[in-house]
């Protein structure tokens, strides 16, 4: 089965042969192949390329690659792929997609992956063509959205409608049980089913150095005792009040994208945290955290404005991370910290968001006596 990879005339020549590379590593009936960047010519019945930050439909995308397949005369059980650098305008279903796939054409976006797969974006974009490619093969059609997890498990499969949460898939290198079946039982052969498990083994350790925990089935679980301790398996994570009062806000609302619009809206909910966690004393903390600061009659101004409040959370967000690294490794730190991701809306402004993902494999419990301190 051949896998043809080749780009808008933007992308670069040394990307794909990169990708190529990295899939070629795998041996197996998958055979992938760098072939010529797309021509102007092939694209401009359907895409304005000329266009000042035009962005390309999937349907534009399915158009070419059906014009090139048949003037190539590709086999119809060959893969076609197509990288871009150009805004996809794949905003469907609740989510902007990275790639996404249309029977044997497959179309995959070379941008957003720094801040995913720093220095390495090569290895996320080899990943979601095989992940597209394995769901083609498993039968699932274009537009239906049924085969999905839609609550992350380290799957292929994993929705991942928050763009953090792909994090987690890449370094699960995993398929579950049940989309194996879906794959074996719409004639997947067991041949290309190992190819792409190796695949993802190969994607992870490339990533990682090193052998994923995640693929273990004993990933530790997290308990944050009444007292306010946070145990993590066997070990102590040491947080003093405030970043604790952050980390456990973020538990709460796991799988929700935690803006600093977000944070100060809520401030009711982290001011009580804090003092089901501190018990006594005054909510200055808190209101410095918010990026407020209050006087003695209770006035309350504002002393750090969004872009600010940026950094702050972040520079909270790297401290939390770095506390539970510190007795427990980097990878369990990586599950277990609050994530971030980022959005642009219309008018090309950026937004930041703070996330914990909802993954089903990650276990995180708030004892019963702290959270009915807090509720």
């Amino acid at each position: 089965m051949n896998v043809y990879i080749t780009g808008t005339p933007e992308v670069s020549n040394l990307l794909i042969k990169k990708v190529v590379q990295l899939l070629g590593k795998t041996k197996g009936p998958i055979n992938p192949s760098q072939i010529e960047l797309l021509r102007s010519k092939d694209l401009e019945p359907y895409v304005k390329l000329a266009e000042k930050d035009v962005a390309i439909t999937f349907d534009s995308l399915n158009k070419a690659a059906e014009k090139v397949r048949k003037e190539s005369n590709y086999d119809s059980g060959d893969f076609y792929v197509i990288l871009t650098s150009h805004k996809l305008d794949l905003a469907f279903f609740g989510k902007n997609w990275f790639s996404y796939f249309n029977n044997k054409n497959v179309f995959v976006r070379t941008y957003g992956w720094e801040e995913h797969t720093p220095g390495k974006e090569h290895i996320a974009i080899a990943h979601q063509i095989i992940e597209n490619i394995f769901q083609s093969l498993s039968g699932y059609k274009f537009e239906r959205y049924d085969y999905y997890h839609d609550r992350s498990k380290g799957c292929i499969n994993d929705f991942c409608k928050n763009e953090y949460e792909i994090e987690f898939k890449l370094r699960a290198g995993h398929i579950c049980k049940s989309c194996l079946n879906v794959a074996v039982e719409n004639g997947t052969s067991i041949e290309i089913i190992d190819q792409i498990s190796r695949f993802l083994n190969e994607f992870r350790d490339e990533l990682l150095d090193f052998k994923s925990v995640i693929q273990e089935m004993d990933i530790p679980q997290m308990t944050i005792t009444e007292n306010g301790k946070v145990v993590l398996g066997d070990k102590i994570v040491e947080l003093d009040y405030i970043h604790l009062t952050f980390y456990i806000f973020t538990i709460l609302h796991r799988g929700k994208e935690i803006s600093v619009r977000y944070l100060r809206s809520h401030i009711d909910q982290f001011r009580n945290i804090y003092f089901a966690l501190k018990k006594t004393g005054s909510d200055k903390a808190v209101q410095t955290f918010m990026g407020y600061s209050v006087d003695e009659n209770g006035n309350q101004t504002t002393i750090r404005e969004l872009d600010q409040m940026k950094k702050y959370i972040k520079d909270k967000r790297s401290a939390i991370k770095t506390s539970i690294e510190e007795v427990a490794g980097n990878e369990l730190a990586e599950l277990f910290k609050i994530g971030s991701f980022s959005t642009k809306d219309h008018n090309n402004t950026k937004h930041f968001y703070s996330i914990m993902p909802d993954n089903s494999r990650v276990k995180i419990e708030i004892e019963k006596g702290l959270m009915e301190l807090i509720e």
